[in-house]
């Protein structure tokens, strides 16, 4: 089908090794990679996208990075509410996540 590609062309299989392990800036990176190849081929609006900046938030998060990591989530959560139902899985783990990203910012005041 053109237009699809397949989640495994474009999201690293090291990444939860590399998580494991503690190696969140190789994380990162190999999330950035996943996210710009998905952007190009799918579209900045894709819920595909909108996983990928979830993923790489929580390796910025992971870091240290918490508002880089919040303003990932505020978009990937943009993206899933006009993409995808309100109440879908998805949408509602972003919206949880997000939630829980801007508590710990505000723990950190």
């Amino acid at each position: 089908m053109a237009g699809t590609i397949s989640r495994s062309d474009w999201t690293p299989r090291t990444d939860p090794y590399l998580s494991y392990r503690s190696d969140y800036q190789q994380a990162r990176e190999l999330h950035e990679r996943a996210l710009n190849i998905c952007q190009v081929r799918l579209g900045a609006n894709h819920p595909d996208t909108a996983q990928n900046l979830h993923d790489l938030a929580f390796d910025l998060h992971d870091q240290g990075d918490f508002h880089a990591a919040r303003t990932l989530l505020e978009r990937a959560l943009a993206i899933r509410e006009a993409r995808l139902r309100s109440d879908h899985p998805d949408t509602l783990q972003a919206r949880q996540d997000l939630a829980a990203v801007v508590a710990e910012l505000e723990d950190r005041r």
